[in-house]
């Protein structure tokens, strides 16, 4: 064993292994289909707000589209807030580890690319929609592999799609102006800002009083 990799045994915490998002594989399975973009390039940066530690174990993210289901799969049924959902009506899929098979993610882009507005409208609500989704699949991955709780799984896969759609928009918004118009719009931050006025109000008040406390300390003593 090398130096660098027996110093790397003894302070890195492999939960924070960077390399997991290369790990991670993109595999496109269209039929009949082709995206408006490249959809690859723009995804995998999108994992990278989502904690490593949290997508150890997930083999790869499927992107593809409705028509690529077979007839079986099309007629096949999953759980959703306690009722079944045809997999045709779906737009994503999380796959837990099943007889051998490593956990994966199905996406399906036909649902969730924007088909009109402005070529610039188009690709990037398309991506905050696939990334979305993504996150939100990979809230049941976490559900499974990382943080088992209690409660109604789309419920916590929500709370996590959640938590990543801000870091996603506040990433983004210092390059695209969707993004921060979408970050912006966000009406629960902006109601939660508003409930919560009277605390920042009392807040500000308290830090100026020490502020200027200290000041006034601070000239006495000179």
């Amino acid at each position: 064993m090398g130096i660098v990799q027996a110093l790397k045994n003894l302070f890195w915490d492999s939960d924070y292994d960077v390399d997991v998002y290369d790990r991670v594989k993109f595999v496109e399975a269209y039929k009949s289909y082709m995206p408006p973009f490249s959809l690859v390039p723009e995804l995998r940066p999108s994992l990278r707000v989502v904690p490593p530690k949290f997508l150890r174990g997930l083999n790869r993210i499927v992107l593809t589209n409705t028509a690529a289901l077979s007839r079986r799969r099309r007629r096949e049924r999953t759980y959703s807030r306690k009722r079944a959902v045809r997999i045709s009506d779906v737009r994503g899929l999380y796959h837990p580890a099943w007889n051998g098979e490593e956990p994966h993610i199905e996406l399906f882009v036909d649902k969730l690319v924007v088909k009109s507005g402005s070529r610039y409208y188009k690709r990037h609500i398309s991506i905050l929609s696939l990334s979305s989704v993504l996150f939100h699949e990979i809230g049941h991955h976490i559900h499974y592999t990382k943080h088992p709780e209690q409660g109604e799984w789309e419920r916590i896969a929500e709370k996590h799609q959640k938590r990543f759609n801000k870091r996603l928009l506040l990433r983004q918004s210092f390059r695209h102006p969707v993004a921060l118009a979408s970050l912006i719009s966000d009406v629960g931050l902006i109601a939660r800002t508003w409930n919560a006025r009277h605390e920042l109000r009392e807040s500000f008040r308290l830090y100026r009083k020490l502020r200027e406390k200290k000041r006034l300390a601070k000239k006495k003593r000179k």
